[in-house]
């Protein structure tokens, strides 16, 4: 039998071992669906026949982008821009892909995949900054699929470029994001430093 004191006067009270046994299962999987695995990858809670089970995600699956990714990453990124309520354009999209396989130019991405699918992007290139002496990469778009919302990957995917920074020699990673963008807003306050600046941009001179 299984004994625990309690109570002002720490009396023991005797429990059932099975009644013991079932909370210790449930309080053991409770821990599991909710630990957060932050080192170089992400978890992802699934859903199985049998409940939720966890499933860690890898540094092989968070990874450059690659050919094979294009139907995919091309679904992403339309709804991405519909997100943004850009209007629907297959030459943006096009253009864009055609810039992520350029070796050539700025504009590169990584991808997160869970369960051999691309679940999330982040495009980015490299910038400097003049008056402070260093040098940096710039996220120019971040989505994750509505579908993993929540567990991890918009974070993981903003670690990728951490350390790809870092592995470069530069100091830090930049972003903008819509000041409606609370649940965005709501992860990079957890990941990053809110600073003071404000954005403006300009059109090109008519010719």
């Amino acid at each position: 039998m299984i004994f625990f004191g309690w109570g002002r006067r720490g009396k023991t009270a005797e429990l059932d071992p099975g009644r013991v046994l079932v909370r210790a299962w449930a309080y053991f999987h409770l821990f599991w669906l909710f630990r957060i695995s932050w080192p170089k990858g992400y978890t992802l809670a699934t859903a199985t026949p049998d409940g939720w089970a966890q499933r860690a995600i890898s540094d092989e699956e968070g990874r450059a982008l690659d050919p094979a990714d294009e139907p995919r990453w091309r679904e992403l990124f339309r709804a991405y821009r519909e997100f943004y309520r850009l209007p629907e354009s297959e030459d943006v999209v096009s253009r864009t892909w055609g810039w992520l396989r350029d070796p050539h130019h700025e504009c590169q991405a990584v991808v997160a995949v869970a369960d051999g699918t691309v679940v999330g992007f982040a495009h980015h290139g490299r910038i400097s900054s003049p008056y402070t002496g260093t040098t940096g990469v710039f996220l120019d778009d971040l989505y994750t699929d509505p579908q993993v919302r929540g567990r991890g990957v918009g974070r993981a995917l903003i670690r990728r470029l951490t350390d790809l920074a870092a592995s470069e020699g530069r100091q830090f990673v930049q972003w903008v994001t819509a000041d409606d963008n609370h649940r965005a807003q709501a992860l990079y306050d957890s990941v990053a430093t809110r600073t003071r600046w404000v954005t403006y941009e300009a059109a090109a001179t008519p010719a």
